[in-house]
């Protein structure tokens, strides 16, 4: 007589709950689907017919999804070379939380080059799954990028910057969790991450469990990232290309954000299929000739470093990059050689009024010119300057930039000929900071975050022998805002190559005390009155 098979026990709802969420770290697109409420995915042209408004995932972001459980397996770093507007962070913000919900406990890593990027994009991105989420799986969500289950079981977001910072003081944010079980690194931008920090990366994901995804536009042709992307024996490798994604291959907008068809044809007919920017930034492809940065964290240290020694120096003038009345800032900015001095910024403001804080500015630090970008909006702030007169400007140069026009460097051939260096002047003022910047001319005063980021941001290739800048348009989609601070800083390093004489009649208005005068006579005063009487005081 057989026995009757054991019946099966019971789940309680924990029970059952925790069953499903294991079943979740083999299969992210089932926690996308139950947890994230995103269920449909964008094959080919009409898939996503039936669901209009539905949030939905591509056929690429399908494939990164599922390649996440093999890469933890075969221990290989997920490597994403992008074209632009691809939502490769919106599905690396979800692919975050699966790990961090999925994994118990665990620890999700957010991080890239600078705090906009962070916070505005990354965290931003997991912020909005985690706003829509269907089940909740416990946790909190703070403003800041943090997300908290446990005091052990969290994701952090912050800049690869802090992370520098903190090496160099002797320790890094990464410590924190070296040798610890289920481990998730998320890097996006990563184009512009320094080998460093990749080496920190590599020494705290030696343990059990680990998600490592490394992300961004292939703009750099060394680097580790770039050597990633090409080694496709030790990495998995993801190429997501603009002309693949639903919205250019139906010509309408399918999944809104994408690029869209005609943003794309825009940049065949401005740059050509052989161009590297187009290689890169559309076909997500690392090509030859690729775009290298001007800038390096060396350089900038270098220009930290620097700052201060030109101050005293009677080559002066200001540079004005106008936004007219519109969002972004109109950025003045003032400098004594390469020293900057003052940075003046404020949004919606009139040609007449900009003109006037700009000659306001230069006779205050006694400048003797007044370079201006002439490109677009500038050509009214330009022609207000002029306006002022003679009697106004008392000498003071006016001198238009207009970073589109042809640039007049040339370079000698070894069999004698001439050939043009730059294929305008935005490139030609770039390079001509960086070589000021080489010498100790060019500087940076502390904490010019920004400025830095505008700087970090600019690019180069070579077409047919000829140096040039990537698109400006490009620039600011990268910052999400316009690089004004950087390109005032670029134009002012320009002009200051160039001969100028000080042609000025006006006098300098007198030197305003500034902080260290009144410290001293504060000073003072506590000398004078007793209560500082065993404390010297220094003469200046």
């Amino acid at each position: 007589m057989k026995s009757a098979p054991a019946k099966k026990k019971k789940l309680s709802q924990i029970e059952e709950l925790i069953e499903r969420v294991n079943g979740y770290q083999a299969d992210p697109m089932l926690y996308f689907s139950e947890v994230l409420g995103i269920s449909r995915v964008w094959r080919k042209p009409g898939d996503l017919d039936a669901y209009p408004g539905e949030p939905a995932l591509w056929r690429l972001q399908e494939d990164l999804l599922k390649a996440c459980p093999r890469a933890m397996r075969d221990r290989k770093p997920i490597y994403i070379a992008s074209g632009h507007s691809l939502g490769k962070d919106f599905v690396c913000g979800g692919a975050a939380l699966w790990f961090l919900q999925s994994f118990r406990p665990s620890i999700v890593i957010e991080t890239a080059p600078t705090d906009r990027q962070v916070k505005d994009i990354m965290w931003k991105e997991t912020r909005w799954h985690w706003e829509r989420k269907k089940i909740n799986l416990g946790g909190v969500a703070y403003q800041t990028p943090r997300l908290e289950v446990d005091h052990d079981w969290y994701l952090a977001g912050y800049t690869t910057k802090e992370t520098r910072a903190s090496a160099d003081a002797g320790g890094s944010k990464f410590q924190g969790f070296k040798g610890k079980n289920n481990i998730c690194v998320i890097v996006t931008e990563a184009q512009a991450v320094e080998d460093a920090i990749r080496t920190q990366i590599d020494a705290v994901t030696t343990s059990h469990n680990v998600l490592m995804i490394f992300l961004g536009n292939p703009t750099r042709s060394r680097g580790w990232f770039a050597k990633g992307l090409r080694d496709k024996k030790n990495n998995i490798v993801f190429h997501f290309s603009c002309l693949e994604n639903p919205n250019y291959v139906e010509r309408r907008v399918v999944i809104p954000g994408l690029a869209d068809y005609g943003w794309v044809e825009k940049r065949r007919t401005d740059w050509g299929e052989d161009d590297p920017r187009w290689i890169g930034r559309v076909e997500g492809k690392v090509p030859e000739g690729l775009t290298s940065g001007l800038f390096s964290e060396a350089l900038f240290k270098l220009m930290r470093a620097m700052h201060g020694r030109h101050k005293n120096s009677k080559r002066r003038g200001v540079s004005l990059d106008p936004a007219g009345d519109g969002v972004d800032d109109n950025v003045i900015t003032a400098a004594a050689e390469g020293d900057i001095l003052e940075v003046f910024k404020k949004n919606r403001m009139a040609p007449s009024d900009t003109a006037k804080k700009a000659l306001e500015i230069c006779k205050r630090i006694h400048g003797h010119f007044i370079v201006v970008d002439c490109d677009g909006l500038g050509q009214r702030d330009f022609a207000e300057l002029r306006k002022l007169g003679d009697e106004q400007l008392a000498g003071i140069q006016l001198i238009p930039f207009y970073g589109s026009e042809p640039s007049n460097v040339t370079i000698q051939l070894p069999d004698g000929r001439e050939k043009k260096q730059f294929g305008n002047l935005r490139a030609e003022a770039a390079f001509a900071t960086q070589a000021r910047a080489k010498k100790g001319i060019a500087t940076l005063p502390p904490r010019a975050t920004e400025l830095e980021e505008d700087l970090e941001a600019d690019e180069w290739f070579e077409k047919k022998g000829v140096i040039w800048l990537v698109d400006k348009d490009d620039i600011r989609d990268s910052l999400n805002r316009s690089p004004g601070e950087g390109d005032g800083y670029k134009m002012l390093q320009w002009a200051m190559a160039r001969t100028l004489q000080d042609r000025t009649t006006y006098k300098p208005e007198p030197a305003k005390p500034g902080e260290e005068f009144w410290n001293r006579v504060r000073q003072d005063q506590k000398r004078i009155q007793g209560d500082n009487s065993e404390e010297g005081w220094e003469e200046a």
